[in-house]
């Protein structure tokens, strides 16, 4: 059953053959790797789960390449307030599915319409 699931269109195009490419290692040695750490439960999670990892984690580079940490939470030159909207911006622009590069340039603009008390 584990390994029908596995063998899905579903996660081999989203879970499977990804993390296979990422570790260098066959599909099949991936399938054997998930079967025997996972159980059901964790097996009919790892779609879902892998789905929201890609978001967060590319809501984490952006926020990291737009060096929100540093201007908002160091320097204080934004306030908590309006990295939340920058963020939600953000946020907004992958759901339109538009490209990393794109949402880096955006995010600046952003950014320095905040400094510059144009927002």
């Amino acid at each position: 059953m584990k390994r029908r699931i596995l063998m899905s269109y579903r996660y081999q195009e989203d879970v499977v053959k990804p993390l296979a490419e990422f570790f260098g290692i066959s599909t099949e040695e991936l399938i054997e790797i998930l079967i025997k750490r996972l159980d059901m439960a964790g097996l009919e999670a790892l779609h879902p789960r892998m789905i929201q990892a890609k978001r967060e984690c590319l809501e984490r580079k952006i926020e990291i390449e737009l060096n929100l940490c540093t201007i908002s939470d160091f320097l204080s030159l934004i306030s908590p307030e309006e990295k939340e909207k920058i963020l939600k911006e953000i946020g907004r622009m992958i759901d339109e599915g538009r490209s990393y590069e794109e949402i880096i340039r955006e995010g600046k603009k952003l950014i320095l319409e905040i400094l510059r008390g144009e927002s």
